[in-house]
């Protein structure tokens, strides 16, 4: 699982050179660099998945793709019904395809 946490952070460092003045997306690249405080959303680690059904916003919003509003969006939608598939995201309109492909191999979902 070590290279999900790499991917996570080439992504992020791929986002930042593409938008070299979008200053959330360096605050999103800054955060991933020094952590969150340990858990990835599952509690495994820094490599970790993100689970969808347990992460924090801030968690939410480290990802690929994923800003406050779309954070929010998740943890509403989860409140509403928890998540079955990371599909889910897709097939209940939470999230648009773009989104999807940057995130759908960084989470996770458990009960």
């Amino acid at each position: 699982m070590a290279g999900v946490g790499e991917a996570l952070e080439r992504r992020a460092r791929q986002a930042a050179l593409q938008h070299p003045h979008d200053r959330a997306g360096q605050r999103r690249l800054d955060r991933r660099q020094w952590g969150s405080g340990g858990s990835a959303g599952s509690g495994g680690g820094p490599s970790a998945l993100v689970d969808l059904n347990h992460a924090t916003a801030s968690e939410l919003d480290a990802l690929p793709g994923v800003g406050p509003v779309t954070a929010q969006k998740i943890i509403t939608a989860r409140q509403e019904q928890p998540f079955a598939t990371v599909e889910a995201l897709r097939d209940r309109k939470v999230i648009g395809a773009a989104a999807f492909d940057k995130l759908k191999d960084l989470v996770t979902v458990t009960p």
